[in-house]
């Protein structure tokens, strides 16, 4: 892969170029903030340029939204006052002296009751592991809520689980479990119920094909905006 750029206003695009067998040229714009483009075999690198310039705007934006939402957040330091993303809102960190170990959503702020000195090493598990668990719950409950949506209704329940992926918000495996990124709970609710909805039309098609656009349309009709606002690109989501 090469490195190349364009400049659109007063934005510079770099990007990873490499070249394959296909008929348009495809740009990704990935959660840690990087663009790659894939162009057919015989492109110049000036109808490359060309290309992305004419999804400049695009990108531009994606890059916006991932910035606010991308899971590859910078890394916290859990101390009292570090802001904390969950469902598209900031919660702010605070810390308590208590008689045991918990973690409450309370008034706007992640309110944390800790035993002992409320140094980050005592306070990281504790809001990990919350958010983990809030993670849980709340991909199961948008999971049951997507499964009436029509055309999807009438799927099995598929096998699911939470993992780390830095660089996708959801995936489908050839058996057909989905995994979804823990980091999702950061994202808005509408957020989420996309790259649900996403993933469950790769239990129909599963491939990245007008038959799963148009499925994916059928089931979610602005599902575009809805990638837009997480910046979650077709490119950059599993291709099973």
């Amino acid at each position: 892969m090469t490195l190349a750029s364009v400049h659109w206003g007063r934005h510079r695009i770099e990007f990873g170029l490499e070249f394959a067998t296909l008929s348009a040229v495809a740009v990704t714009v990935r959660p840690d903030l990087t663009v790659s483009v894939r162009a057919p075999i015989g492109f110049s690198v000036e109808q490359v340029q060309a290309a992305v310039l004419r999804r400049a705007a695009w990108i531009t934006r994606a890059l916006r939204q991932f910035d606010q939402f991308h899971p590859l957040q910078p890394p916290r330091r859990y101390v009292p006052g570090e802001t904390h993303r969950y469902l598209g809102s900031q919660l702010r960190l605070r810390v308590e002296a208590g008689e045991a170990n918990s973690v409450v959503l309370q008034h706007g702020y992640l309110l944390v009751r800790l035993v002992g000195e409320p140094v980050a090493d005592a306070i990281r598990p504790l809001v990990i592991g919350w958010f983990r668990e809030r993670a849980q719950a709340i991909v199961g409950e948008r999971l049951v809520a997507c499964m009436k949506r029509p055309h999807v209704r009438d799927l099995t329940v598929p096998q699911w689980t939470l993992r780390d992926m830095p660089t996708l918000w959801g995936s489908c495996s050839r058996t057909g479990r989905l995994s979804f990124n823990p980091e999702l709970v950061a994202a808005p609710v509408e957020c989420i119920d996309y790259v649900v909805c996403h993933e469950l039309c790769h239990l129909i098609e599963r491939h990245h094909g007008p038959a799963f656009w148009g499925l994916l349309t059928d089931v979610m009709p602005d599902w575009r905006e809805r990638r837009e606002v997480l910046s979650a690109p077709a490119t950059a989501l599993p291709q099973t």
